[in-house]
């Protein structure tokens, strides 16, 4: 077997202490949730279907039919999302998985194509009482120092002098000129130009060593799998966590309605093909879990490789992957 090139992998001199720092935050991670009675699980890593968001590009491989199965086509997961959600609608209860996940086209100082995750799903919790949990295990290996919990709305209108409901595309994409962005934004979506302002935002603002940022309410133009916002459709119940101004969490209330889920589903497919994406499959085994009921719950995703870089005061995801993908 010949070597792969040297310049695939990268590795630190301090190989011991990167790999004793990952095993001392998975260690930490499995108390937590042991504490609070949440079951470890595993879903699978190839699965027949794939997320809808338009933005996730999958890898996928062909299944060869043998042992009497036909052949078919799978994808490795960006998330254990779907897999997860049928455990709980089959009566897991509270889930927690820790688990590898992969998204094609992601490298970067913060994105490999292949990451460790960490998801869980908290039967009777909404959105808010999920996000004060993430807060609570991000301090649990990183006490942070200033903490704010912000509305999308309140973030636009305070930082940008944007109305999230009010304010029309053209003055959005103005907004974003006055923060530097180029020109060529008339082709972007309401959504995108929400999200890129969010994240100039909080770059700008919320980056302070130590400072944890949980934005919660979401414009339901982008409602992923949220479920809309009991005292306003135009918002979804939804939150995302900062740390020092890098992504680390994304959570909701799950969206239990199967018929409101297809809906999704066919936009976002409608959305991949206008854009030119590869069409994928959605997950008709998870419509017919939500048909036969998911119990109130709430979920979120979180990037342990970001959390570990931030923990160690790295500053690229490369210094904390044991086998890190490099550019050429």
């Amino acid at each position: 077997m010949s070597a792969a090139p040297r310049g695939d992998h990268y590795a630190l001199p301090d190989l011991r202490q990167r790999l004793q720092a990952r095993a001392a935050l998975l260690n930490t991670i499995r108390t937590f949730f042991r504490d609070r009675g949440v079951l470890e699980v595993e879903t699978p890593l190839l699965y027949p279907a794939f997320s809808t968001e338009p933005f996730l590009q999958p890898f996928s491989v062909e299944f060869s039919g043998a042992g009497g199965c036909r052949a078919r086509r799978l994808y490795l997961q960006s998330s254990p999302e779907y897999g997860m959600k049928r455990l709980v609608a089959e009566g897991s209860g509270s889930v927690f998985q820790i688990c590898k996940a992969f998204r094609n086209g992601d490298l970067g100082h913060l994105h490999q194509p292949e990451f460790s995750l960490l998801e869980w799903y908290r039967v009777g919790f909404d959105y808010r009482q999920l996000a004060r949990e993430v807060q609570s295990l991000i301090e649990s290996v990183y006490p942070a120092s200033r903490i704010h919990h912000l509305s999308c709305q309140t973030l636009l209108a305070e930082y940008a002098g944007v109305d999230m409901h009010e304010s029309d595309d053209s003055k959005l994409r103005e907004t974003l000129l006055q923060c530097g962005f180029s020109e060529g934004l008339d082709d972007v979506d309401r959504a995108t130009l929400i999200d890129w302002l969010l994240d100039e935002i909080i770059r700008k603002n919320f980056s302070e060593t130590g400072m944890l940022l949980i934005v919660y309410d979401y414009p339901a133009i982008h409602p992923q799998m949220a479920a809309f916002h009991a005292e306003d459709e135009r918002l979804v119940q939804r939150f995302e966590a900062y740390l020092n101004g890098i992504e680390l969490a994304n959570g909701y209330t799950e969206l239990r309605d199967a018929d409101e889920q297809l809906r999704r589903f066919q936009l976002d497919h409608e959305r991949r093909r206008s854009l030119g994406f590869e069409d994928v499959v959605w997950d008709e085994a998870l419509l017919e879990a939500l048909r036969t009921g998911l119990p109130e719950c709430a979920g979120v995703a979180l990037g342990l490789d970001r959390l570990l870089m931030l923990t160690s005061g790295a500053t690229d995801i490369h210094q904390v992957s044991n086998f890190a993908l490099l550019p050429e």
